[in-house]
């Protein structure tokens, strides 16, 4: 969900699994199908709160740095679970809603990375954890794993990013503890659904 230009959906077309990319920016599909190697990936146009598929027709979905940019997150995740598979694996990552990640995310985004759209992330669009445990029961799915998420700072990646404010390709990313800042987990469908309409 939200596939953007393509980078986990066509890594893990190269890896063999049959994927669908879904993203409501067709220049957005457009550039995730010229960088699909394998030419086996699906790209769709659509809204993630309509998805055009029937009940329990995927074993994953992901929803990687999605989550934290539509206004209802809730109608979403519960779409997803919809399309799952009983037994499915609902993947996510996100961002916690609090001071600290709105001077990091998005302040220092835009401070520290060149070219940052304004308002490409929004606080308040942003989801604590408990929220989206929350979501994710009320959909049906059980909450398996969660674990924090930071930049890897003491690298000489990180500092050259805030360096040159371009974020080099050995940039990484680590699991961690704290959920402070961002998060990434995932439910499992550990129930059949009420099959229902979910609205935007």
């Amino acid at each position: 969900m939200g596939c953007g230009a393509g980078f986990l959906s066509n890594h893990l077309a190269r890896e063999g699994f049959t994927v669908t990319g879904i993203d409501s920016s067709q220049a957005s599909i457009d550039v995730a199908s010229r960088h699909d190697e394998t030419g086996k990936a699906r790209y769709l146009l659509g809204d993630a709160s309509r998805l055009p598929f029937p009940d329990g027709s995927f074993d994953v979905v992901c929803a990687m740095d999605f989550l934290e940019h539509v206004e209802e997150p809730a109608a979403i995740v519960a779409e997803m679970a919809r399309v799952l598979k009983p037994g499915g694996a609902f993947f996510f990552h996100t961002f916690n809603r609090n001071p600290l990640a709105w001077l990091v995310i998005i302040k220092g985004v835009e401070w520290f990375v060149k070219n940052t759209p304004r308002h490409m992330h929004v606080l308040r669009l942003f989801i604590k954890p408990k929220e989206l445990e929350r979501m994710c029961s009320a959909s049906g799915l059980s909450l398996r794993q969660l674990l924090g998420s930071e930049p890897v700072v003491f690298s000489w990646a990180f500092w050259r990013m805030l360096l040159t404010r371009v974020v080099p390709a050995n940039f990484r990313f680590r699991f961690s503890s704290s959920t402070l800042l961002a998060y990434t987990g995932y439910a499992v469908r550990a129930r059949a659904l009420i099959s229902t309409t979910a609205s935007s």
